[in-house]
C-alpha cells in the first residue's frame, strides 16, 4: 500500500502543478495594463508602451523613451506591445554601486544578463539647444525623470506655471523634439554576460505562485520616495501574459510592498544571485 500511496501523492503533486502552469497560460488578471490596439511606427520602440500616457506629466513618455535606451542595450525584446505566444516575466535591476542585470523567465527557461562594463545610460549635450531651449529641457525633463520624489507637487506647480505661458509645454511631442536634439549614446558602449538556466515546471509554478500572492497585479506602477539618495537601487517586475500587460517598480528609498520584494528576491535567488543581490 506504501507505494501505491506515494505514487498517488506524487500523480496529486503532479497534476496541481499541471493546472498552476495551465491556469496562468488562460487566466486573464483583472489589473495591470491593456495592450494598445493602435501604435503609430515611431513609438514602438518605446519601453513599458502603457505608460506612455498613464503617468502624470510627462513622466510617463520620458520614461518610456529613455527605457528603450536600456532595452536596446540589453538586446531585450519590447514585451509591452502586443501578447506573446507564451507568458514572460522580466525583472530588472539597476544599482549605484552593483553591477545591473536583466532576469528573464518563462515556462522552461530562465536567461540572466549581467553587466560587464560600460552603460546604458544616455548622455545629454544641452549645447545643442538655444538658450530658452536649455531652460525648457532642464525643467521639464526634471520634472518627467524625478517627479515621483517626495516633493513633486513643487515642480508640477513650477511646469503648470510654465505651460500657462507656453501651452506647448503640455504637448509630448515638445519634449520628444528636444530630447532627440541634446541625447547622444553612452560613450562606452554596454557588455554583458548571458547565462541560461532551465527551469522545472514546479519551479516555474513556485515563482508565479510568489508573484501573484504578492498583488503584483493591482500595486501601482512606482510608490514616492520617503527620501531623496545619492545611491540606491530599483527593481522592476515586468509581465507579458495573454489578456495583460503589467510593470511594477520599486526602490531602495519609497514604500517597501514587502510581499512584491519577496517575490523578487525569490526570482533573484532562482538565478543564483541571491547571496549578492538583497533587495
Amino acid at each position: 500500500m506504501r507505494p501505491i500511496l506515494v505514487l498517488l501523492v506524487m500523480s496529486v503533486l503532479a497534476l496541481t502543478i499541471l493546472v498552476i502552469v495551465v491556469d496562468q497560460k488562460s487566466r486573464c488578471h483583472s489589473g495591470g495594463y491593456s495592450y494598445s490596439s493602435r501604435i503609430e511606427a515611431k513609438d514602438s520602440n518605446h519601453f513599458a508602451y502603457p505608460l506612455r500616457n498613464k503617468l502624470e506629466g510627462h513622466a510617463g513618455f520620458f520614461y518610456t523613451y529613455i527605457g528603450t535606451y536600456w532595452r536596446n542595450g540589453y538586446d531585450e525584446p519590447n514585451i509591452s506591445l502586443r501578447p506573446l505566444p507564451r507568458p514572460i516575466f522580466r525583472l530588472i535591476f539597476e544599482a549605484s554601486y552593483q553591477r545591473n542585470m536583466v532576469i528573464a523567465f518563462g515556462e522552461g527557461e530562465m536567461i540572466v544578463k549581467r553587466q560587464l562594463k560600460g552603460s546604458i545610460s544616455p548622455d545629454f549635450d544641452s549645447t545643442k539647444l538655444t538658450s530658452e531651449e536649455r531652460v525648457h529641457f532642464l525643467a521639464l525633463s526634471r520634472y518627467a525623470n524625478f517627479g515621483y520624489f517626495a516633493k513633486e507637487h513643487y515642480r508640477k506647480t513650477l511646469v503648470d506655471s510654465l505651460a500657462r505661458v507656453n501651452p506647448k509645454w503640455l504637448e509630448p511631442a515638445y519634449l520628444d523634439s528636444l530630447i532627440r536634439k541634446v541625447i547622444t549614446p553612452s560613450p562606452e558602449k554596454l557588455t554583458y554576460s548571458t547565462t541560461r538556466i532551465p527551469l522545472s515546471t514546479s519551479q516555474y509554478s513556485e515563482l508565479i505562485c510568489a508573484i501573484d500572492a504578492s498583488n503584483y497585479w493591482t500595486l501601482p506602477f512606482e510608490q514616492p520616495c520617503l527620501m531623496e539618495v545619492s545611491a540606491g537601487h530599483i527593481y522592476t517586475l515586468e509581465a507579458n501574459t495573454q489578456c495583460r500587460y503589467n510593470i511594477v517598480q520599486r526602490s531602495s528609498c519609497g514604500h517597501e510592498d514587502k510581499a512584491f520584494t519577496v517575490a523578487c528576491q525569490r526570482i533573484i535567488d532562482f538565478a543564483g544571485l541571491g547571496k549578492e543581490i538583497v533587495l
